[in-house]
């Protein structure tokens, strides 16, 4: 069997070429050079690898982004050549191959002019790669002071392992600073969770050990996740982003203190905007992946609950899951997933809401699981909402009638309040008492049927009470003191919503 028919045999990525040598001996592989080659600028090195196994009829990533030049020269090109007449530009090919023997080419140049090619041949098979009923993609954070919950997280999954049907996909960026625990190895490793017994050591295989990684950049989950659904085909897949969360925006206006944003990579300094449209283009990149919508984005992380989030990602995913208020340090309880190895045929509702039930149980503070379809018709109510309120005599009094009081999950100094909670406070204004604004008809009348719309995209939501009683599912951004966020308007969202227009009204901006 030659070297991609390995590949799915034995869950491994070999590369080839570039002087490295095959283990399998089945591989034909050559390397050459052009250029100047002189003692001071050493031709780049080509380097190709397979992504997943090779099977006829579905696509296949050939990588070559592990190319590089041995003076640290940028590469400026990538091309490649495949015997069977395709071709393609770029660090990674994704192609098609027909059953067989198949030989491809990648040809690199660095700056300044030399090249460096390598060439793989590889065997496709006739066998469709085996397709489970899901692939949970679990992409971990722990670049920072989550660390050892993010070690603690994976030894849950590996109480339940995957089976058959079910894959549990781990992606695991390590700090060098925070834990010691499971032998202190750093850098970024990939698993498929296997089931042991073992709950303070990792001992599912590591599939891939890929070094540092910027856990803050959006092509490193990408990576991760088109990686995922190629080797681990499914008919359904749930997307976990794990680390710490901070809402819709990669920072906040720079006079104010609270920043904003999903996961951060304390190496780098860096983490993932959805204000800046890296989430988007993270969900858009895997939806290409799958060929259709992600089933389930899950959240687990802090404030990620918010109407902007769910609006922006309407037309990507199916359900979204995430808090509004903060997370424990150890998030979901993984454990729970026990239910979808015990029931494989849950649809995406059903395994949201299985997270979100036994994330409560815990007890963690909220959880709701939101179906993005009716998010048109929420934000039409919004619309009518604002619309509503710009008719008001006093915009201002306005807002703080509906924000001031409502449930908020930071105190006083809450950006975001309870959606549902808002329109409540609206639509139990008396229109008829004395002095009423003749706006307050329309007021009351619009929130009643944005609530409505409200009620219907939520699946499920959970709150342990007391400080969290009136959370209801999502936030939104309703800054009562403070500098309003200047990036909220620059976000895809502020042009699909007259929200915006309220605040600018109410707040003065």
């Amino acid at each position: 069997m030659l070297l991609l028919a390995l590949l799915a045999c034995h869950d491994t990525t070999i590369k080839v070429g570039g002087g490295i040598d095959s283990p399998t001996g089945g591989t034909d592989s050559t390397d050459t050079v052009s250029g100047d080659d002189t003692a001071t600028d050493a031709p780049p090195i080509a380097l190709i690898a397979a992504l997943g196994p090779a099977s006829a009829g579905s696509p296949l990533t050939l990588d070559g982004s592990g190319s590089y030049d041995p003076d640290g020269d940028a590469l400026t090109a990538y091309a490649w050549a495949c015997g069977d007449g395709q071709n393609a530009t770029g660090s990674r090919a994704t192609l098609t191959f027909a059953a067989g023997v198949q030989t491809c080419t990648l040809l690199v140049t660095a700056n300044g002019g030399l090249t460096g090619t390598t060439s793989a041949t590889f065997t496709v098979s006739d066998v469709a790669a085996p397709r489970a009923k899901w692939t949970v993609l679990v992409f971990m954070n722990g670049d920072n002071d989550l660390e050892e919950w993010a070690l603690g997280d994976m030894n849950e999954m590996e109480q339940i392992g995957s089976t058959d049907e079910v894959n549990f996909i781990v992606q695991i960026d390590r700090s060098p600073d925070y834990s010691r625990l499971d032998g202190d190895w750093t850098g970024t490793r990939r698993f498929r969770a296997e089931a042991d017994t073992s709950t303070r050591s990792i001992g599912s295989p590591v599939l891939e050990d890929l070094g540092e990684t910027d856990a803050g950049d959006p092509q490193t989950i990408i990576d991760f996740a088109e990686w995922g659904i190629q080797r681990f085909p499914a008919d359904h897949y749930m997307l976990i982003l794990w680390d710490h969360g901070w809402g819709w925006s990669i920072r906040a206006d720079e006079t104010s203190a609270l920043q904003k944003g999903i996961s951060w990579d304390e190496s780098t300094n860096s983490d993932i905007s959805p204000a800046d449209g890296e989430l988007l283009q993270i969900v858009d990149a895997v939806d290409a992946r799958i060929g259709g919508k992600l089933d389930v984005l899950g959240m687990d992380a802090c404030t990620m609950a918010n109407w902007e989030i769910a609006q922006q990602l309407r037309d990507d995913v199916n359900v979204y899951l995430a808090s509004q208020d903060y997370e424990g340090s150890d998030g979901y309880d993984y454990t729970g997933f026990s239910d979808l190895t015990a029931n494989p045929s849950l649809d995406a509702a059903g395994l949201a809401s299985s997270v979100a039930l036994h994330f409560h149980e815990i007890p963690d503070s909220t959880m709701g699981a939101i179906d993005l379809s009716h998010m048109d018709a929420v934000t039409a109510g919004l619309n009518n909402v604002a619309d509503a309120l710009l008719q008001s005599e006093d915009p201002a009094a306005m807002f703080t009638l509906a924000a001031a009081d409502a449930q908020g999950f930071d105190g006083s100094r809450s950006t975001d309040h309870d959606l549902a909670d808002m329109l409540d406070k609206l639509a139990a204004m008396d229109a008829t008492a004395d002095g009423a604004d003749p706006a307050t008809a329309a007021i009351v009348a619009a929130a009643l049927d944005a609530r409505s719309a409200l009620d219907d995209a939520i699946i499920v939501n959970y709150n342990q009470g007391g400080r969290v009683k009136d959370a209801n599912g999502l936030s939104l951004y309703s800054p009562v003191q403070g500098r309003v966020d200047n990036s909220w308007f620059t976000a895809t969202w502020a042009a699909e919503t007259t929200w915006g227009d309220f605040l600018k009204a109410a707040r003065g901006r």
